[in-house]
C-alpha cells in the first residue's frame, strides 16, 4: 500500500478563479472552457513556475498553487493581471475571462497533489507594505482580514501608500455567512468601487510638473467626484478638454468629457445647454465609431438621452451597461429614474437600493436618495419622502435638487416657513433666476402622462404652497 507523505511548512497560497463563470459558461460553454485553458496554459502557468511556484492542482474555474515567498506570490499575480488586461482587450467584454486572485501567507500541510491548513483559508501573517512597494514597483497596497463568530463574519480592509505607508482609507464590512458566495461578491464588489473613488483622488492630488492624458483624466474624475457642483463639473469638462487635446483618439477622454457634459445639464448647471449636448453627441459617436462594445460610450450615450429627455431610449443602453458591468451603482440609478419617468415607478426604489448598497461611498449617493425620496412624494407617502430627501440634501448641500423637492414636501406637511427657506436656497445655488413660476417648470419632462399627472398632485402642488407663482 502506498503511503503519503505530508509535510508541514509556512507558504504563501495564490488561488485564482473566474469572475462570472456560471454566466460565462451559459452563454458558450464550448468557448469559454477553451479560452480558459488556453489562458492557464499559456500564461498563468508559466508564469507560476517563472516566479519558482508550485501548481498544486486545477480547479474548474481557477487553480491553485505555492510559493515559498509571499513577494513571489504577489508578483506573480501582478504579472497575470496586467497581462489578461492585454489579452482581453480585443474581446467583446461579455465574453471576457476575468480572474479573481487572492495571495494568503501561512501555515500548510502539503500532499503532492494537495494543500491544507490556515494559509489556504482566509488567515494571514503582517507583511511590510513599503517592502511590497518597493519590490513589486507598485504605489499602493490592499491589506486586510477575516474574523469568524458563529454565523457572523467581519471583514477588515485598508489602502495603504506604499511608499510613505500610510493610510489612506479603511472599511469594516459585518455580514451573515449564510451565503458565502454571494458575500464574497458583495465585499469585493464594494472594495472595489471605494477603491476606484479612493485611488482616483489620491492619483489626482500628486503634483505633476508635466501632466500627460492620464494625469488629465485623474484630475477630471477628481473634479466630477466632488458631486454634482457648477464649479466641479466645470473644471472636469476643462480636464478632459486637456486630456482630448493631447490623445483626440482617446475613448476615455472623449466619453468622460461627454459624461461631464451631460451631466451638467442634467443637474441644469450650464449655460450653454445646446452646445453642450452637440458636443457631448460628437463625442460619443467618434467612440461607438471606434469601439462599438464599449460600456463607458453606451453609459454616456444614455446619459444624453436621458438628457434629452427620451427615458424610453436609454432604458436598453443602461440595461446594456449593466449587463456588462453589474458593479455600477450609476447605471442602476439612471434605470431607476427612467423606470420611473415612463411609468414603472415600482420598480425605481428597488433599483436606488441597490445602487446604494452597491456604492454606499459613491459621491453622486445623494442622487440615489434624493430618487427615493422623489418616489415617496410622488405616492403621497410625505413622511418617509422627507427622511430621503433630507439625506440627499446633507449628501450634497450644494445641489439644488434636494432643496426643492424639500420646499414642496414641506410645504405639502404644513411647514409653509421651512418649505420657502428649501425654495429660496434652491434658486440661490442656481443663480436666483430658477423655479420662477409653475408654468415654466411644467414646460420640463416629467414623464409619461400617468407620471406627469403624480407631479401634479403632488410635487408642483407642494411648491404653489412653498411659494412658487402659478404665472
Amino acid at each position: 500500500m502506498a503511503v503519503t507523505t505530508a509535510t508541514r511548512r509556512l507558504a504563501a497560497i495564490l488561488a485564482a478563479d473566474v469572475a462570472g463563470y456560471s454566466r460565462l459558461m451559459g452563454a458558450d460553454e464550448e468557448g469559454t472552457h477553451e479560452r480558459l485553458r488556453a489562458h492557464l496554459r499559456e500564461l498563468v502557468d508559466p508564469k507560476i513556475k517563472e516566479h519558482h511556484g508550485r501548481i498544486v492542482k486545477h480547479t474548474g474555474d481557477g487553480m491553485l498553487a505555492e510559493f515559498a515567498s509571499v513577494v513571489d506570490a504577489v508578483r506573480c499575480a501582478a504579472e497575470v493581471q496586467r497581462t489578461m488586461a492585454d489579452r482581453n482587450a480585443k474581446t467583446a467584454e461579455d465574453r471576457r475571462i476575468t480572474f479573481r486572485i487572492g495571495v494568503n501567507l501561512g501555515d500548510v500541510i502539503a500532499e503532492e497533489d494537495d494543500i491544507y491548513g490556515d494559509g489556504v483559508t482566509y488567515k494571514g501573517k503582517p507583511v511590510n507594505a513599503k517592502q511590497i512597494g518597493r519590490e513589486l514597483g507598485v504605489r499602493y497596497v490592499l491589506e486586510g482580514s477575516v474574523r469568524r463568530s458563529g454565523n457572523q463574519v467581519r471583514v477588515s480592509a485598508q489602502l495603504i501608500d506604499a511608499a510613505t505607508d500610510t493610510h489612506l482609507w479603511a472599511e469594516r464590512f459585518d455580514r451573515d455567512t449564510g451565503d458565502l458566495f454571494a458575500l464574497q461578491n458583495e465585499i469585493t464588489r464594494q472594495i472595489a468601487m471605494a477603491l476606484n473613488s479612493e485611488l482616483v483622488t489620491a492619483e489626482a492630488s500628486r503634483p505633476t510638473e508635466h501632466p500627460d492624458v492620464l494625469d488629465y483624466i485623474l484630475r477630471g474624475r477628481a473634479a466630477a467626484n466632488e458631486g454634482a457642483t457648477r464649479d466641479g463639473l466645470a473644471r472636469a469638462v476643462d480636464l478632459f478638454e486637456h486630456a482630448l487635446a493631447l490623445d483626440p483618439q482617446s475613448i476615455e477622454a472623449q466619453s468622460l468629457l461627454a459624461f461631464a457634459l451631460t451631466g451638467r445639464v442634467l443637474a441644469g448647471m450650464t449655460h450653454t445647454r445646446a452646445a453642450d449636448l452637440r458636443r457631448a453627441a460628437d463625442l460619443i459617436d467618434q467612440a461607438l465609431a471606434e469601439s462599438p462594445r464599449s460600456t463607458p460610450a453606451h453609459s454616456v450615450k444614455a446619459q444624453l438621452l436621458r438628457a434629452k429627455g427620451r427615458f424610453d431610449e436609454a432604458i436598453p443602453e443602461l440595461e446594456m451597461v449593466i449587463a456588462s458591468n453589474r458593479n455600477s451603482p450609476g447605471a442602476l440609478f439612471a434605470l431607476g429614474e427612467c423606470k420611473l419617468l415612463t411609468g414603472s415607478i415600482d420598480e425605481a426604489i428597488t433599483l436606488e437600493e441597490q445602487a446604494i448598497r452597491l456604492g454606499p461611498r459613491d459621491p453622486y449617493v445623494f442622487n440615489r436618495y434624493l430618487m427615493i425620496g422623489r418616489v415617496h412624494l410622488l405616492q403621497s407617502r410625505t413622511e418617509e419622502a422627507i427622511v430621503w430627501l433630507e439625506r440627499a440634501r446633507i449628501g450634497n448641500p450644494g445641489s439644488p435638487w434636494p432643496h426643492v423637492w424639500l420646499a414642496s414636501a414641506y410645504a405639502l406637511n404644513g411647514d409653509l416657513d421651512r418649505g420657502g427657506a428649501e425654495l429660496a436656497e434652491a434658486r440661490r445655488l442656481l443663480g436666483g433666476k430658477a423655479f420662477t413660476s409653475i408654468a415654466a417648470m411644467r414646460a420640463g419632462n416629467w414623464g409619461v402622462p400617468a407620471i406627469r399627472e403624480l407631479h401634479e398632485a403632488t410635487f408642483f402642488a407642494g411648491l404653489r404652497k412653498a411659494g412658487v407663482p402659478e404665472e
